[in-house]
């Protein structure tokens, strides 16, 4: 059984803690996430699925997920920087992030707004580990999707959105099997 906790506050979180609460071999110990979101409810959904929720900024409930002992911390979407003791909390390996670019172009926020003031073709998503500089970690997945013309904030974000949460079990299946090579972003061409 792996031991999962989740911090995040939109859809994509809410999708991702669901489909790991519906996996047998996995456990939801705790979920970290904001009172409210413009997108998904992830506190409405922990309460209702009864998994132990608290809101608010993740450095202040370290405590509480040592208590969880987490295998995986998952950051899903969550812009407050993980502190060093909540980076040690997962037994497994560092925090992972769930990034709306693909790493190592758009470091940090507004990816898709960035994205679009760019007109790249292309975007996707990234998975890596969380260091202490934000979105420098190595990649451990990635998956890509095309740039419309035409593409508003709303439109990009709702197809990275599905793309994550569609290619997540994915990437769970291989982590979970050892199949992950984690790649230094110095590595993969920008």
């Amino acid at each position: 059984m792996i031991r999962v906790a989740v911090v995040g506050h939109k859809l994509a979180a809410e999708l991702i803690a669901d489909y790991l609460m519906r996996r047998s071999d996995t456990e939801l110990t705790a979920v970290i996430t904001r009172a409210s979101s413009w997108e998904g409810n992830l506190k409405a959904w922990s309460e209702a699925n009864s998994i132990p929720c608290y809101v608010g900024n993740p450095n202040h409930y370290v405590d509480e997920l040592m208590l969880r002992r987490p295998d995986l911390l998952l950051c899903l979407q969550y812009r407050e920087k993980f502190g060093k003791r909540l980076r040690a909390v997962p037994k497994a390996m560092n925090p992972i992030n769930m990034h709306y670019s693909l790493l190592p172009q758009y470091k940090g926020p507004n990816t898709i707004r960035r994205v679009l003031a760019s007109g790249d073709e292309m975007t996707g998503v990234t998975w890596h580990l969380m260091t202490q500089e934000y979105d420098s970690g190595d990649i451990l997945y990635q998956e890509w999707c095309k740039v419309f013309t035409g593409d508003t904030f709303a439109s990009l974000h709702d197809r990275v959105t599905a793309l994550a949460s569609g290619v997540f079990p994915t990437f769970f299946d291989a982590l979970v099997k050892g199949k992950i090579n984690p790649i230094p972003q110095s590595a993969v061409a920008a």
